[in-house]
C-alpha cells in the first residue's frame, strides 16, 4: 500500500473499507433469503434485513446458528465486522516520526519543503474492539492489508454460500 498523501485519501481508504462490506453484508442477506425463503422476498431483503433492523454481526450470527458458516468463517467474518467499525467509527490519529520532527526543530530549519515532507511521514493509526472488548491501536496500513487479505478469503467462502444458496442458476 502507497503512503497516504492527504486526509482525502485517508478518508477515501476508509469508505473503501466501509463500501466492500456492504457488499459482503448484500451477500449474507441473500444467503439467509434463500434459506428462510420467505413469501416476499423483497420485504424480507430491504426491510426485514435492513441493517438499522438486524446488523451485519447480527446476520454473521444468524448464519452461524443455523449452522451454515463454521467456527473459522464465523471468526472472520467477525474480524472484519471489527476493522471495519474501526475505520467508519474511530478517529485516526496520526503520530509524525520522532526523528523527522526532531531534525526539523533542532536545525530549527522553517522551510515549507520540510514542513510539508514532515507532515506527509504521519503514520496513521485506528483503535479497533476486540471480541472481548479491549481496545486496540493499530496501524492504519497493516489494518487495511489485514482487512483486504482476510476479505479474499471471506468473500471466496461467503460467495460459495451464496451461490448455493440464493437460487443462483450456476449452483449445483
Amino acid at each position: 500500500m502507497k503512503e497516504i498523501d492527504s486526509e482525502k485519501e485517508l478518508d477515501e481508504l476508509r469508505g473503501d473499507i466501509i463500501n466492500r462490506l456492504n457488499v459482503l453484508e448484500k451477500l449474507l442477506i441473500h444467503i439467509i433469503s434463500g434459506i428462510i425463503k420467505p413469501h416476499d422476498k423483497k420485504l424480507f431483503n430491504e426491510i426485514i434485513m435492513n441493517n438499522s433492523v438486524v446488523s451485519i454481526g447480527g446476520k454473521i450470527k444468524i448464519l452461524k446458528s443455523i449452522e451454515i458458516i463454521d467456527d473459522k468463517t464465523y471468526n472472520q467474518l467477525m474480524r472484519l465486522l471489527s476493522i471495519r467499525n474501526g475505520f467508519a467509527h474511530s478517529t485516526v490519529k496520526s503520530e509524525i516520526e520522532t526523528e523527522k520532527f526532531m531534525e526539523v526543530f533542532a536545525l530549527d530549519l522553517e522551510s515549507e519543503d520540510m514542513l510539508n515532507e514532515l507532515a506527509n511521514n504521519n503514520t496513521y493509526f485506528i483503535t479497533t474492539m476486540n471480541s472481548n472488548g479491549g481496545l486496540k491501536e493499530k496501524n492504519f496500513h497493516e489494518l487495511y492489508e489485514e482487512y483486504t487479505k482476510l476479505e479474499v478469503e471471506c468473500f471466496k467462502t461467503v460467495f460459495e454460500l451464496w451461490k448455493q444458496h440464493s437460487g443462483f442458476m450456476g449452483s449445483k
